[in-house]
C-alpha cells in the first residue's frame, strides 16, 4: 500500500478585515416618535423628513445627518403631525403623495403645531405649475422635484435656509 500524499495546497484564513470608522461624530436616526436629540452645544439643526419611502427618507436622513442636523423621520401625514405637535424642528422636508393624510394637507393643518412658522421644502414629482403654486400658497418654503435635482444640492439648499 502506498501512503498517499500530503496536500500541497495550503489553507489559510483571511484575517478579517478592521472595522472602518467613521471621520466624523457618530450620528443615529431618530425615530419620529422619538426627541430629537441635541448634539452636546446645541449648534446642530433638527430636520423633520416626511416620506413615505423608506429608502429613499433614510438616504435622506443620513445626508442630513452627514451634514450634522438631527434628524426625524414620519412616513405619513398623521405622524408628520403628531410629531410637529410634540417637537420644534428647525426645518421640514415633505412629500406630496402619500397615504393618508398628504402633504398637501400636512401645509395646511402645520400651523396648528409647534412648527407653524418652520421652513417647509416640499419634495415631489409632482411638478406642474398648478401644484407649485398650490404649495406655495399652502406655506411651502420651496418646491423641489424628486428625481431632477441631486440630493446633495437639496440637503444644501435647505440647512443654508434653516
Amino acid at each position: 500500500m502506498t501512503p498517499k500524499p500530503k496536500s500541497t495546497k495550503r489553507t489559510t484564513k483571511k484575517a478579517a478585515a478592521p472595522a472602518r470608522k467613521s471621520a466624523g461624530k457618530k450620528s443615529k436616526e431618530i425615530p419620529a416618535d422619538a426627541p430629537v436629540q441635541q448634539d452636546t452645544n446645541g449648534s446642530a439643526k433638527n430636520i423633520l423628513v416626511v416620506d413615505d419611502d423608506p429608502a429613499l427618507s433614510r438616504v435622506m436622513a443620513l445626508k442630513f445627518q452627514n451634514a450634522g442636523c438631527n434628524v426625524a423621520v414620519a412616513h405619513n401625514g398623521e405622524m408628520a403631525l403628531k410629531t410637529m405637535r410634540q417637537q420644534k424642528f428647525d426645518g421640514i422636508i415633505l412629500d406630496l403623495i402619500m397615504p393618508g393624510k398628504t402633504g398637501f394637507d400636512v401645509l395646511q393643518d402645520k400651523k396648528t403645531t409647534l412648527n407653524k412658522d418652520t421652513p417647509t421644502f416640499v419634495m415631489s414629482d409632482m411638478r406642474t405649475q398648478e401644484t407649485i403654486d398650490l404649495v406655495m400658497k399652502l406655506g411651502a418654503t420651496d418646491f423641489f422635484v424628486k428625481m431632477q435635482m441631486p440630493l446633495k444640492e437639496v440637503i444644501d439648499s435647505i440647512t443654508s435656509r434653516t
